[in-house]
């Protein structure tokens, strides 16, 4: 590469050297006076040479292409007069030359070509432009088109240098002669010098244009160079370069507008600037606020004093002016460093104050582990260290006994990182000295990278944000209530100073308080959480009415007392419930626990929604009376909507207590949120009069939504907004209960939530005639056996039969109670519900029967309890008629 360039260099010192030379014969007849007269006659040489150079190569370019049109005008001449039968005819006559020598002159004229000479396969000319040649042999090349070649040649003919074409004349696939056409190089010049005046023009256009512009470029180098020839260019130039180079005073000279028209060597020093500042804006080369602001000022200024990094800088300024005109400002700057160390001490000391000051504002404002962690991590990078990572026992998280090397990582952050990322790792710290001396000593550990002892510790196999392989690592215990809870350590490129270590300890010790109490919190937290999630449904109960699916989430806040529920009732029904208590907390949850027992309790008695909102109203009334006034908790309320569905008659019977209105997807799509009355919150009715209750039919296959306030309110906009997405995310939802629920999450859930949401989807199915069967009954026990055989060939039908024998009882106990006890109409029903099988029979009598446990003696009051024996279940149901008293057995073996 070093041989390169000296051959480079040798080859540039033997050009520049030969055009000194030839510039100084020039220079003896004409000598430029200034810069701007050099550069014009310099210019002017090149453009002319480069004109002419171009001119050059347009006539070559020309000539080339005329001669290649000739060519091709001879190439195609030829093949037309090879393909021609006149001539194929003539050359066969008896004497060709008297008819091809005046078709040749005839195509000579009019193509305006030097000769066309026929001649046979051996080369006798059989025409020719001098008759005289006509009989003599060709004296040019026909090998090529012997052999059946049409060929294109260069050469000297009878009249000069010529392009002339060869082609071979074929007739019955034999070659009977043989076509020369040929054009003089004459007519090539000839169109040439047609085409030379134009070349001219152009050529002298472009000569005048370029001059012009080289009288421009010499105006305007003479406007900036003030007419100056070289000796004085040269003398101001090495005035400035001393001034750049040489004087150890900083120069700085800004103009009118802002912009550095000169900065000097020391300048850039003192100022700390890595490259060259002129023609920038001050404020674009990053000084400080001070200087920017003093040297911009255009004022003139004495010995002012200035900071610049960790430099003292005296500034002196003064105007610059021209002709009682303003050029802008020169100054000049003093290194003054020696008084910056007071001033330094001055400013640690403010900076530390106001970085504690902050941190105790900043750390601690949540009771959340994470986020306690990143506002810790935020207070301390980038102004006191590069990185922190942060670690805390595993005990801590999960409240459980663990060694001290079991940690969990929480929070790391890096100076060049936009916000701290939280990790949540588990890692095992056992055998790392630097743990075992932090928890031992709870005092900061302080180390270098390069120290030996510490290379193969698991503390320095992590990555700590390390931007080289020579970094200061400090560990600080995290210690709250004399335990350690974990450790924050800091990475930096440059050693922690004395005072940095103090700070950092100061504001890690808040921090492990607040990190203590987000701690204790969150486990306070997960004990609710599990605590309301036992309370509410595992999983919803088979049956054959709905098909169900739920979706709880609870609030990031805490926890809450939503809960939905599904409860088979007698008769092949499904009461559907979904509720709100008021408040968050572990007493909001043990409330919600109470209300939905209650309502499994009130279920199992079929009352009707209307009945069992009254007694759930006076529960919460209980509740509210029951609580100690000095615990000062809020009055207990709660909202509750309670529907019944029967897949029987697909009616559903609904009602609530403050809610908001549940929704019905029909099977086409159409959403609508129906309109229950509502009634006032549980709690608030007081018995003041019954509450409202609406029925209404609903299709096969329909979707009742119930849902709680949480998925749909808002505090930035009206209630009626979050109906509104909620029926547009219903409506583009597939028919899948699952599916909705994932849809409802997906599209209406944020990730933190503020109050927990409660869903219930149920999908509608009905009881199909063939499934159930049933009779009137005359109350004379004659019928018993009527009715007994009834029931035997339905059952048959079925096909369950291994069932007759226990129905065949359960019916004929039932309905003998009904005609010695109860009063007309006495109807009998069978359900066949999926895998159960469901008696019912109906009377006028509000008489309840009573379970008796009769006693050896006793003759009779033995049915009932056969009963009970016999089936799974059983109860009375009341109705606005009588009672129904209704089984149901298991068909599951």
């Amino acid at each position: 590469m070093g041989t390169i360039s000296r051959a480079v260099t040798t080859r540039v010192v033997a050009v520049t050297t030969s055009l000194t030379a030839r510039l100084r014969v020039a220079s003896a007849r004409f000598v430029p006076r200034s810069i701007a007269g050099e550069v014009l006659l310099m210019t002017m040489v090149v453009i002319t040479l480069l004109v002419v150079a171009v001119a050059c190569v347009l006539m070559l370019q020309n000539r080339e292409l005329n001669t290649e049109r000739s060519r091709a005008r001879t190439l195609a001449i030829a093949e037309t007069i090879a393909s021609t039968p006149a001539v194929r005819r003539a050359l066969l006559s008896a004497d060709p030359s008297e008819s091809l020598q005046p078709i040749a002159e005839e195509v000579s004229r009019r193509n305006s070509v030097t000769s066309v000479t026929v001649m046979d396969a051996e080369g006798t000319r059989f025409t020719h432009p001098d008759k005289s040649l006509v009989g003599t042999r060709y004296s040019g090349a026909v090998e090529p088109a012997l052999a059946g070649e049409t060929f294109t040649e260069t050469g000297v003919g009878a009249y000069g240098p010529v392009v002339r074409t060869v082609a071979p004349i074929e007739v019955e696939g034999e070659i009977a002669g043989l076509v020369s056409v040929a054009v003089t190089t004459e007519e090539a010049a000839r169109a040439f010098r047609h085409d030379l005046p134009e070349l001219t023009g152009l050529t002298a256009g472009a000569l005048l244009l370029g001059t012009g512009g080289a009288k421009l470029v010499q105006c305007r180098l003479r406007a900036r160079t003030h007419g100056l020839g070289p000796i004085e260019i040269t003398k101001l130039y090495e005035h400035h370069d001393a001034m750049l180079h040489a004087v150890r005073e900083g120069i700085v000279i800004v103009d009118r507008q802002g912009k550095v028209v000169l900065i000097n060597d020391e300048g850039q020093r003192l100022l700390g600037l890595s490259g060259h500042g002129e023609g920038q804006e001050l404020r674009s080369l990053g000084l400080p606020a001070t200087i920017a602001e003093l040297v911009g000022s255009g004022r003139c200024v004495r010995d002012q004093v200035a900071i610049a990094g960790d430099r003292l800088l005296v500034i002196n300024q003064q105007v610059a002016v021209s002709e009682d005109r303003v050029l802008g400002t020169v100054a000049t700057l003093r290194d003054s460093t020696d008084l910056l160390h007071l001033v330094n001490r001055s400013e640690a000391a403010q900076r530390n104050l106001s970085l504690l000051h902050e941190a105790s504002h900043t750390v601690g404002n949540s009771l959340d582990l994470t986020q306690t962690a990143k506002e810790l991590a935020c207070a301390t990078v980038p102004d006191l260290a590069d990185f922190i990572d942060i670690e805390v026992r595993s005990s801590l998280v999960s409240g459980d006994d663990a060694a001290l090397g079991e940690m969990r990582r929480t929070v790391a952050f890096d100076h060049e990182w936009e916000h701290p990322v939280a990790s949540g790792e588990s890692v095992d710290r056992g055998d790392s000295r630097v743990l075992a001396h932090v928890g031992e000593t709870r005092k900061p550990f302080l180390a270098a990278s390069t120290d030996v002892d510490l290379a193969a510790d698991p503390w320095l196999s992590r990555d700590l944000g390390r931007r080289s392989d020579r970094y200061f690592l400090l560990v600080i215990p995290l210690v709250s209530q004399e335990t350690l809870i974990g450790t924050a350590t800091f990475t930096r490129a440059e050693r922690f100073k004395p005072e940095d270590v103090t700070l950092l300890e100061h504001i890690c010790r808040r921090a492990a308080v607040c990190l203590n109490n987000a701690a204790q919190y969150a486990r306070e937290q997960a004990t609710s959480l599990a605590l309301q999630r036992s309370l509410l449904p595992q999983s919803l109960p088979r049956q054959q009415a709905v098909e169900g699916a739920s979706l709880y989430l609870p609030a990031h806040s805490g926890v809450g007392g939503d809960w939905f529920d599904v409860i088979p009732i007698s008769g092949a029904r499904v009461g559907l419930v979904v509720g709100d208590v008021t408040g968050h907390g572990l007493h909001a949850a043990v409330t919600m626990g109470r209300l939905r027992t209650a309502v499994h309790n009130f279920a199992s008695l079929d009352l009707p929604p209307d009945e069992l909102l009254l007694r759930l109203d006076d529960l919460v009334s209980r509740i509210d009376s029951e609580m100690d006034p000095a615990s000062n908790r809020a009055v207990v309320g709660a909202t509750c909507v309670y529907a019944v569905y029967d897949p029987l008659t697909r009616q559903c019977a609904m009602a609530s207590a403050g809610h908001l209105p549940p929704a019905l997807m029909d099977p086409a799509g159409d959403v609508r949120f129906l309109d229950v009355p509502v009634n006032p919150p549980l709690g608030m009715w007081m018995g003041a009069a019954p509450m409202d209750t609406v029925d209404f039919t609903v299709a096969e296959g329909s979707h009742i939504v119930l849902y709680t306030d949480g998925l749909v309110e808002s505090r930035e906009e009206p209630i009626e907004a979050g109906l509104d997405r909620l029926a547009a995310v219903l409506a583009g939802s597939r028919p899948s209960p699952a599916e909705i629920c994932e849809s409802v999450r997906s599209a209406l859930v944020s990730e933190s939530p503020t109050d927990d949401i409660a869903v219930l989807v149920a999908r509608t199915s009905a009881l199909g005639a063939d499934r159930v069967s049933s009779w009137d009954l005359p109350s004379e026990p004659a019928a018993l056996s009527g009715l007994r055989a009834a029931v035997r060939e339905q059952l048959t039908s079925w096909g369950l039969e291994e069932t007759v024998t226990v129905s065949e009882l359960v019916v004929s106990e039932l309905a003998t109670n009904a005609v010695r006890y109860g009063r007309d109409p006495i109807s009998v029903k069978l359900i066949r519900n999926g895998d159960s099988l469901i008696c019912e029979v109906a009377d006028a009598s509000p008489t309840s029967p009573h379970l008796r446990y009769a006693r050896s003696s006793e003759e009779g009051g033995r049915g009932l309890f056969l009963v009970s024996q016999l089936v799974d279940r059983w109860g009375t149901r009341y109705g606005g008629e009588g009672k129904v008293i209704w089984t149901e057995q298991s068909l599951v073996p």
